[in-house]
């Protein structure tokens, strides 16, 4: 199986939006209230995505995944967004999903690996990305990809209060 890592266009947003959230209903089942999983609408959440990114355009950036010319993956990478980071040409990944039975196979490395080479690309120094701390499975996978937690935390309100914890990656020196 192979994957390819293409910029989204207008077109992809639903196909984008069913996987963000199916992987929310089954990823984060047990952590966020099921009430607010069950009341995800992929339609809702590809509306908000056209909206935000001509609002973003140019600072945040959207792509997909494939496979055999399917749709499995979900992809948006932006500047960090965090006021502290502002002067440390910093990234960040604001969401990374794959389709339940595309996990395990490589596919999240695969993207993983493509939103390291932007970053580098871009000129970044390290790229930042938040995740919720009782997210074990997607915390394991960031550690195995060079991240670690950098002490900061925030509070998200998911149907119940979550705390989330910052995860940074430093990049090589080279800039693009």
């Amino acid at each position: 199986m192979a994957i390819t890592v293409r910029a989204a266009t207008d077109e992809d947003a639903i196909d984008m939006a069913a996987v963000i959230v199916r992987s929310w209903q089954v990823a984060y089942r047990n952590i966020i209230p099921d009430e607010f999983l069950d009341g995800l609408s992929i339609e809702k959440r590809a509306e908000r995505m056209l909206r935000d990114s001509k609002e973003y355009k140019g600072t945040s950036f959207y792509f997909v995944a494939e496979n055999e010319g399917k749709v499995i993956g979900s992809l948006l990478l932006s500047a960090c967004r965090d006021e502290d980071k502002a002067e440390a040409k910093a990234g960040e990944i604001i969401a990374m999903y794959l389709f339940r039975e595309c996990w395990d196979k490589g596919f999240g490395r695969c993207m993983m690996d493509y939103s390291i080479a932007f970053f580098e690309r871009m000129g970044c120094r390290e790229i930042v990305l938040w995740v919720l701390e009782e997210n074990h499975r997607a915390r394991r996978f960031y550690e195995k990809s060079g991240f670690g937690f950098d002490g900061t935390r925030q509070v998200l309100e998911l149907g119940k209060p979550l705390p989330a914890i910052r995860y940074v990656r430093e990049l090589s020196a080279r800039s693009g």
